[in-house]
């Protein structure tokens, strides 16, 4: 009697470009799953300038893009920030809701590469976190050196060092002394900078006039 044998799985390997193509068109949250399958996955998904295809590519597809809503109750004392997107194809879990630790107000700065820096107050303390809604993930960040009523912020992304930076503003200080600071996300801590070459005009505590004309470019804001 002969005995049969089950067909055995066939290995088929593709170029790291037709890898590279094809990841690159997958939502964000599936790339986390997806860097489990091999060593070769994980470092190519983790790779700077793969992410940066992958960010170039969400950037142009519409199904990609969200929308970032606030909703702020007063009298309640509450507000709560959710992320949507804007397909009209959309599922209940596609809409994410920011868990903040602290039982506080959280409040949206600035937005980059679908990034979003915000802080959670509860009159007392101050809680500064970085969301991002396509991975669901936030993390708390450490508080600047210097605590400032009205300040403004700017988040950009450092194509020179693989890294996102936050710029910190004073836009109280009229002397030479002022107290403005910026993070890098990769060294996890604050460092003072000098004096900008602009001047700030706030039209409001924490709502200055211009704060969209900060540019980032060459590792500079301008």
């Amino acid at each position: 009697m002969d005995i049969v044998h089950p067909p055995q799985a066939m290995e088929i390997h593709f170029q790291e470009e037709i890898i590279m193509d094809i990841l690159t068109k997958l939502p964000v949250f599936s790339l986390l799953r997806y860097k489990c399958v091999s060593k070769f996955w994980k470092t190519l998904i983790c790779d700077p300038y793969f992410k940066g295809k992958h960010l170039n590519y969400a950037k142009d597809d519409p199904d990609s893009q969200k929308l970032l809503i606030c909703h702020i109750y007063p009298k309640e004392r509450i507000s709560s920030i959710y992320s949507c997107p804007l397909s009209p194809v959309q599922l209940p879990e596609d809409v994410q809701k920011l868990d903040c630790s602290l039982n506080a107000r959280p409040f949206a700065d600035c937005c980059c590469d679908g990034l979003v820096f915000l802080f959670a107050s509860d009159g007392l303390n101050k809680q500064y976190m970085l969301w991002n809604p396509s991975t669901r993930e936030s993390i708390v960040l450490p508080r600047p050196e210097f605590s400032l009523s009205c300040c403004m912020y700017r988040l950009a992304y450092d194509a020179a060092s693989y890294d996102y930076k936050i710029l910190k503003i004073d836009v109280t200080s009229v002397g030479p002394e002022v107290f403005n600071e910026i993070l890098a996300l990769k060294s996890g801590s604050w460092k003072r900078v000098g004096k900008p070459s602009f001047r700030v005009l706030p039209v409001s505590c924490g709502v200055p006039s211009g704060r969209d004309c900060l540019a980032f470019v060459h590792g500079t804001f301008h």
